[in-house]
């Protein structure tokens, strides 16, 4: 008889939070995570592999998506796979393994922004040529998965703010998530300016765009600066700067998580559509926080708050003056509560 047993895949520090935070994981589970990713959950856990580069040739694709999947079924021999839960259904090991089980119920939690953002204009054919290429090129039908949640073999997905969403299927069950903070009330303003990266940077144009909006900023405040690299983000922040010789910027460790920062602590809050700020603003903050959008495409202005492009630099100096009079507020209630 086989053994019922429920999948659980991380793929990076949030995911492993949220499955602490939730208490999702049974003792018989079977947890696929990310080698990268540091966890103290107590079960079997076994490394996602890494597939190789979709862009070296069919044949090496091919064998290295065959090798996975043997592998897979070679882990999972005995078992009957009842569940798969997961932060993401984009993922290319993500959606090998809900091809190779296709009636296990597929289980999604919010795991940031992907899950809001509207379905873009061309989204729907290239899934159908997705589809089409990777079944011939690779045996097994890949998905293009815009948004998160949309991929065929979804059954259920927990969001924290089903009011919000910009896609929803009719075919899928909405769960409420509610997530609890373990932050503690902010108890000192540090009256630095908090700038968290985003993590789509391989394209070094963003790159050259996110250093214009940091010397932008500089050049309007006199405030230190904190930079939050993204955990996936690679570049070295310190030396891309260092042209500026600015003594005000600090950067922060990348395996900090930003959402253990206290963001009422800062004189305000920039991001470039962070998802580490969601839980924040689905609890009413956002008042000093404004959004920085390196392009045209502003999917999410009614999630972010103060949307503006990199290059308005006059919008960047007025949000730069709401973070002054949040100061000197802050300045005023703590002399009221001396006297």
């Amino acid at each position: 008889m086989l053994k019922k047993t429920a999948i659980v895949v991380i793929n990076n520090t949030y995911h492993s939070e949220m499955f602490k935070s939730l208490n999702w994981i049974s003792g018989d589970a079977l947890v696929y995570c990310d080698s990268n990713v540091a966890t103290d959950i107590q079960c079997d856990k076994i490394d996602i592999p890494e597939i190789i580069s979709l862009k070296r040739g069919i044949f090496t694709r091919l064998s290295a998506v065959k090798r996975v999947r043997n592998m897979i079924l070679n882990q999972t021999k005995g078992l009957h796979v009842y569940s798969i839960i997961m932060g993401s259904d984009k993922e290319l090991f993500n959606q090998l393994l809900m091809s190779i089980y296709p009636n296990a119920k597929v289980s999604l939690f919010d795991e940031g922004i992907g899950y809001y953002r509207s379905v873009q204009k061309w989204s729907r054919l290239r899934n159908l040529i997705y589809k089409l290429l990777s079944k011939c090129l690779l045996g097994v039908k890949i998905e293009y998965v815009q948004p998160l949640g949309s991929h065929r073999l979804v059954n259920e997905i927990y969001i924290r703010r089903y009011d919000l969403l910009s896609f929803i299927r009719e075919d899928v069950r909405y769960k409420y998530l509610h997530v609890t903070s373990s932050k503690g009330p902010c108890m000192e303003f540090n009256n630095s300016i908090l700038l968290l990266l985003p993590w789509d940077l391989n394209d070094k144009r963003y790159v050259l765009k996110v250093v214009k909006t940091i010397s932008i900023i500089l050049k309007n405040c006199k405030e230190n600066i904190e930079l939050k690299p993204h955990p996936s983000d690679n570049h070295d922040w310190s030396t891309l700067l260092f042209e500026s010789d600015d003594h005000r910027v600090k950067v922060l460790r990348r395996e900090v998580r930003a959402e253990s920062l206290c963001f009422d602590s800062y004189r305000y809050v920039i991001n470039f559509r962070s998802s580490s700020i969601l839980d924040y603003l689905f609890n009413g903050g956002g008042a000093y926080i404004f959004t920085v959008s390196l392009d045209h495409r502003h999917v999410e202005d009614n999630i972010y708050p103060n949307m503006v492009h990199y290059m308005n630099e006059d919008r960047i100096r007025e949000y730069i003056n709401l973070g002054n009079q949040k100061y000197h507020e802050f300045v005023q209630r703590r002399k009221s509560d001396l006297y």
